[in-house]
């Protein structure tokens, strides 16, 4: 077993050598019989390197799923080998390929996963090229309050990190040169010393005395000019690293420069950007349904609404029509700017649908409402709609419709899922009519309405999904209390669940006391 950790090892040096050398085709081939001999022997840490090297040099290559199969392969390996650097730089070269393939969520997601090993391991020199790769990500995804942020980190270490290395560059020839110059010292007592023998012999022989001084002078002569030559050659070498160590400082100047301006243009726009998301929020939040009809037209309530960016892809909208109140909750179609528009879009066919078609039926609504959808922005293809739910309050009765969301009940301790259609409000293989039902209601029950945000953040101590179950049991634990203290324990529980992670999803939850 050790012989074959041995030919496996030394078969990876040598493909690291002939990659160093841009020989791709051999260290391929050595990459490979090293995975093989890894894999045989049951080295997982190993067969982890050499999984993760093909994948890096397959990204090289610009064969990007290619690479993406072993990279995939290796990040468990290296997970159960506890290997932190290991861990660090599949994630990163996974970031990578899944940028350069336009996954940018999945880029995010293994970048920083990345970020947080070497950050946690202080993987300095890793740690520049993870910020730099973050910053390239959230600029691509029009974040670009996070692409500065990691920006100045890359700024920051990659300053440390060249500043460090010409401190040890200006050191190493500083050793050089003391031991040039200790060396010629040495060579000078030598000759010294010899040239004292030459003396002493020259006093014991005195015929041979004048040759012998003759002799010695030469040789401290030729011993001085060896002297200079070293030390004129030492003088120089430390001089052209001294140009060196200047020529770079002018460029990290100028690359400074550089980053600077771009920080200035990314600010500019940025705060362009933000200013507009600003206006287009207001636009946004004076089409959801206003507090003061939902006080009059609805029972005791409350509204969670907790929008992952500025604008959301999330709405809660409501309206009044003679005696009927209608009230939805839904899930645009994405988050952020672009949810934002398919929200307004949607409001304004539900609206279309009630006020102007006068339709009354919950389900008939909603065929409309797609209807319209596929009929403006699906003629590609696109299934861009959105799920959710609609009530309709109408003369002591209730009845609803719902894509894909469920509303639920707690009734005494005990949680009701009521049905819904499994299909979308827009394009999808499904074109059902969308069902009316009518649920038998009892005083006391608390009726819940609710997107997926709340369930799908990640957090807790694995960074794991919150789930429906544990939403649904958390909704049976405080059905009794007080509807603003079931608000605070819901925000509270999801932002302690969510810790330092960034919110994934728009949140909406309402509930309602019958």
């Amino acid at each position: 077993m050790q012989d074959a950790f041995y030919i496996a090892n030394t078969h990876y040096i040598i493909a690291n050598t002939f990659e160093e050398q841009n020989e791709d085709d051999s260290s391929m081939a050595h990459y490979q019989i090293s995975r093989d001999v890894f894999r045989e022997s049951g080295n997982t840490n190993g067969l982890g390197s050499a999984l993760s090297s093909i994948g890096i040099l397959l990204t090289k290559q610009k064969k990007f799923n290619e690479a993406l199969l072993f990279l995939k392969e290796a990040l468990p390996l290296k997970i159960e080998s506890q290997d932190s650097e290991g861990i660090a730089n599949v994630n990163r070269a996974l970031a990578s390929v899944y940028y350069q393939l336009g996954n940018t969520m999945s880029a995010l997601h293994h970048a920083e996963l990345a970020r947080e090993e070497a950050e946690r391991s202080d993987m300095r020199s890793q740690l520049k090229d993870i910020y730099l790769l973050l910053s390239e990500v959230y600029e691509k995804t029009g974040q670009y309050d996070r692409s500065l942020k990691n920006l100045r980190k890359y700024v920051s270490f990659r300053d440390s990190l060249e500043s460090e290395e010409n401190r040890k560059a200006l050191a190493e020839l500083e050793t050089q040169y003391k031991t040039q110059e200790q060396i010629a010292q040495n060579q000078l007592l030598e000759e010294q010393k010899k040239v004292t023998e030459a003396l002493l012999i020259a006093e014991e022989e005195a015929g041979r005395k004048r040759s012998i001084l003759l002799y010695a002078s030469i040789s401290v002569a030729v011993l001085l000019l060896g002297l200079s030559v070293i030390i004129i050659r030492a003088n120089r070498q430390r001089k052209k690293a001294n140009d060196l160590l200047a020529q770079r400082n002018e460029q990290i100047i100028a690359q400074n420069a550089s980053i600077r301006e771009q920080k200035d243009i990314i600010e500019e726009k940025q705060k362009e950007i933000t200013d507009s998301i600003n206006y287009a929020r207001r636009i946004q939040f004076a089409l959801l349904a206003h507090e003061e009809v939902m006080k009059n037209e609805l029972p005791e309530h409350f509204v969670l609404f907790q929008p992952k960016d500025i604008v959301s892809g999330d709405f809660y909208w409501a309206t009044k029509k003679d005696a009927d109140f209608y009230l939805a909750v839904c899930d645009s179609t994405g988050h952020g700017v672009p949810g934002a528009f398919m929200s307004l879009l949607n409001i304004s066919f539900l609206n279309e649908a009630i006020t102007e078609k006068v339709i009354k039926e919950p389900g008939a609504i909603l065929d409309h409402t797609r209807s319209r959808l596929i009929s403006n922005i699906s003629q590609q293809g696109q299934k861009d709609g959105m799920d959710g739910i609609l009530l309709r309050f109408s003369k002591q009765q209730i009845s609803y419709a719902a894509a894909h969301n469920n509303p639920v009940i707690v009734r005494n301790g005990e949680l009701i899922e009521l049905p819904a259609d499994k299909m979308p409000i827009g394009q999808s293989d499904y074109e059902n009519t969308f069902n009316t039902h009518f649920p038998e209601l009892q005083k006391g029950d608390m009726l819940y309405l609710y997107t997926d945000g709340y369930a799908d953040q990640f957090g807790g101590p694995k960074g794991k999904k919150f789930k429906y179950s544990t939403l649904n049991q958390l909704l049976i634990q405080i059905s009794q209390s007080p509807l603003s203290e079931q608000k605070s324990i819901l925000e509270t529980t999801i932002q302690n669940w969510k810790g330092d992670l960034e919110q994934v999803d728009d949140i909406c939850v309402i509930g309602i006391r019958v």
